[in-house]
């Protein structure tokens, strides 16, 4: 038969568990420390930048837009274009000038005629002439032959000096009266503007055409490894918010769409400064865990040696009382003056009551096991009741219902005993007969133990307050109340929790009281 786990070993990943439940606690906090950390200072502060910038962009977006359009539409810049008006392009200039210092992102603009002439630009003479003898220029330039009526948005790589750079133009055809193009006018939004507001925030923004070239970027572009794209193109394939490898470096990375523009916002934030603090923490709890584990080990061996302790202290407090209780006068007494009066009226009957005094005190004294087999502890509970029935006589009754092939399980000693005790005390009812059963029965790896009498019952209030000793300490005032207190401790103590008495009772109809623990049987010696 398999031997149930034994209460060192028990003890022992009992209080390995506690503790692994004790680290696994800690490193729950410490992870959902670094989460929400992550999520409020990456995550969220990320998502906040973006949905700002964004917003920002698009305004700035709309207005150039709207602007352009609105410009390449009046008469006095077509008259401009013609060069008919000087007041016309005085009119315009102050315009253009006003447009070009208003807004969140400010502007470079240029108005050229078919010949291309610059008209009017707030930009210095010599980057006049760059821009206008740039690639980018005449690009513009074909590209409006065709969408004359569209406001054309393109990435301005012209290089300018003086400070003055550019990053994204809005580009308008001007027409006469005879929808010919008389000129063009460029709107140009600053770098540096882009550039000193993301300053303000804690993330690197990128924004991207179409086609992944980059408009702006605040931070240096890794390079096409095979050198076969253009330069503004961003080689990373950005398809969900989440963290990628950036050059040489991690970064949390968020995008948004200017869908009707087809522009992409995205923002950047590093986590290697993250990354090298989770790293260290992971360093540091491991040897935390080292710690606790050797700790634990150490901890476990002292808990184990204090809790066997207390259960043989309990143990033998509990054989204490039992002896006590045997010793008082009254009870001596009794069973003296019975065996005195069976000595002439039954002599083997007086005999047989000396045995069983002799065996009860025998069995009460010997301190020497704190588990014995079922049969002797059976033994012990015939002669005990054997006594009793000298006080009580025909008022008390009883029956065991014990399979044989229980005996020789192993059972805390004095188990039963302060449960009978318990019903005859407190179950007797004046002039009535009390019954008591006593019924054993394995029940998978459980044997349990049925105490049924028919007594008086015990009332609800006391019912509750018994049960609720049961989840007392142990202590001097406590381990006094020899009884169903001890006997719970006992259990509870030698084969932790799960194990330990149930009652149930009824006035007047009697009190049942279920025992259950670890079946074990003794192992036979080879």
């Amino acid at each position: 038969m398999k031997k149930k786990q034994d209460i060192k070993e028990y003890l022992k990943k009992s209080f390995i568990q506690y503790a692994m439940v004790l680290f696994f606690a800690m490193a729950f906090l410490v992870i959902g420390f670094f989460a929400l950390n992550y999520y409020i200072s990456v995550v969220r502060q990320n998502e906040i930048s973006n949905t700002t910038f964004t917003s920002l962009f698009r305004k700035e977006y709309q207005r150039y837009q709207e602007s352009a359009e609105s410009f390449a539409k009046q008469k006095e810049l077509i008259n401009t274009t013609k060069q008919t008006s000087t007041t016309d392009r005085t009119k315009m200039g102050e315009d253009l000038y006003t447009f070009a210092n208003s807004g969140d992102i400010k502007s470079y603009f240029v108005v050229t005629d078919v010949n291309d002439e610059v008209l009017l630009s707030n930009l210095t003479k010599g980057n006049q002439t760059t821009f206008k003898e740039s690639l980018f220029y005449h690009r513009a330039k074909s590209l409006l032959i065709n969408r004359s009526d569209s406001v054309l948005g393109m990435i301005c790589d012209v290089e300018l000096v003086n400070d003055q750079s550019i990053m994204y133009s809005f580009v308008k055809a001007i027409k006469d009266e005879n929808n010919q193009i008389s000129g063009y006018l460029f709107l140009n939004m600053r770098n540096n503007d882009v550039f000193d507001y993301v300053q303000s925030l804690n993330e690197e923004v990128l924004i991207l055409d179409r086609y992944q070239n980059a408009i702006f970027s605040s931070f240096a572009l890794p390079k096409d490894p095979g050198d076969k794209l253009p330069a503004r193109r961003f080689t990373i394939n950005i398809d969900r918010n989440g963290i990628y490898r950036i050059g040489n470096t991690r970064m949390y990375v968020r995008s948004n769409q200017i869908q009707e523009e087809e522009i992409e916002i995205v923002t950047l934030t590093s986590i290697e400064r993250m990354v090298q603090t989770w790293r260290m923490a992971g360093v540091f709890f491991a040897l935390v865990l080292t710690a606790l584990g050797i700790l634990s080990f150490l901890m476990a061996r002292l808990y184990t040696r204090i809790n066997e302790r207390g259960v043989r202290d309990l143990m033998r407090d509990l054989e204490v009382k039992n002896l006590e209780e045997r010793f008082k006068p009254h009870f001596v007494y009794n069973v003296m003056e019975s065996v005195r009066f069976q000595i002439d009226e039954d002599p083997k009957k007086a005999k047989n009551m000396l045995l069983a005094f002799a065996s009860l005190m025998r069995y009460s004294i010997n301190y020497g096991h704190s588990k014995v087999r079922l049969e002797t502890d059976i033994d012990y509970l015939n002669d005990f009741l054997m006594l009793q029935k000298i006080r009580y006589n025909q008022l008390l009754s009883y029956d065991f219902h014990i399979p044989d092939e229980l005996l020789d399980c192993l059972i805390p000693k004095l188990l039963l005993q302060p449960i009978i005790e318990n019903s005859i005390r407190h179950g007797f009812v004046k002039g009535q007969q009390l019954h008591i059963d006593i019924k054993a029965e394995h029940a998978g790896d459980e044997l349990v133990f049925t105490v049924q009498d028919n007594g008086k019952g015990i009332p609800e209030e006391e019912l509750h307050e018994i049960k609720e000793r049961f989840k007392e300490e142990v202590s001097d005032d406590t381990v006094k109340h020899i009884g169903l207190y001890n006997v719970e401790k006992v259990l509870s103590m030698l084969y932790g929790e799960g194990y330990g008495l149930k009652i149930d009772s009824t006035i007047n109809v009697g009190t049942t009281v279920v025992l259950r623990m670890p079946y074990e049987i003794e192992e036979e010696d080879v």
